[in-house]
């Protein structure tokens, strides 16, 4: 038996007799998958997308518009805080006594330098009470407030013109003491020039002169020669 024909037989097993035949499946081929449609899904996540940048934009604005009413409320609240200490100041100052000494000088009140007083427990007066004429403080003025603050004004605006006035009279002064410093620089240096020219004449003088003495010292010695010829 060859070796092709043993393969077979193993491959093949003998089938015993009065056994059933064995079937086989048969193989049929199977249809393509059908396509996926991937357009709705990129549809959805598109207006998913665009829904989530919508409510950005809106949440932004909301936020931007939210962050202006909070400013402005700011302002508002700063503005008054400043007028609450305005009015508290000013109630303040009408509530001091020399505001309601003024409110009464207005009122026709006037000092009493010579006050009484009464005892409540028997009704005894002590002291010699004196009717007011208005007369009995004539060197006490009274001003308002308003009078006081313009009198204060008053006096820093003299103060800063005499120091204004001061600066100036230093500053002409200083300006003054310039001049004169140049003008006594400008002297001494043309003094100086002046001393500088009388110098060098003699000099010149002196150099011309000197050609004389030489002729008047070489004649001598030519006349001898003279008189002997």
């Amino acid at each position: 038996m060859s070796v092709v024909e043993s393969l077979t037989s193993w491959a093949s097993p003998q089938r015993e007799p009065g056994a059933p035949e064995s079937t086989r499946p048969h193989l049929r081929a199977l249809d393509a998958p059908a396509k996926v449609v991937r357009i709705p899904f990129v549809a959805v996540l598109g207006a998913l997308l665009a829904l989530g940048l919508l409510g950005l934009l809106v949440l932004n604005t909301a936020i931007q518009t939210q962050a202006k009413q909070l400013n402005s409320l700011q302002a508002d609240a700063t503005s008054l805080g400043y007028q609450k200490g305005e009015l508290t100041t000013q109630v303040e100052q009408l509530r001091s006594a020399s505001a309601l000494e003024q409110r009464a000088h207005q009122l026709g009140l006037r000092p009493n330098p010579y006050p009484a007083f009464i005892t409540l427990a028997d009704g005894r007066i002590l002291g010699n009470p004196v009717p007011v004429t208005g007369n009995e403080l004539p060197d006490q003025k009274w001003s308002s407030w308003q009078q006081q603050q313009d009198a204060q004004e008053g006096a820093r605006a003299q103060v800063a013109a005499e120091a204004k006035a001061k600066a100036d009279a230093a500053r002409k002064k200083a300006e003054e003491l310039r001049k004169k410093r140049a003008e006594e620089a400008k002297k001494k240096a043309a003094a100086a020039k002046a001393s500088v020219k009388p110098s060098a004449k003699p000099s010149a003088t002196s150099s011309t002169a000197n050609p004389a003495r030489t002729n008047s010292s070489t004649k001598p010695s030519t006349a001898p020669t003279a008189g002997g010829r």
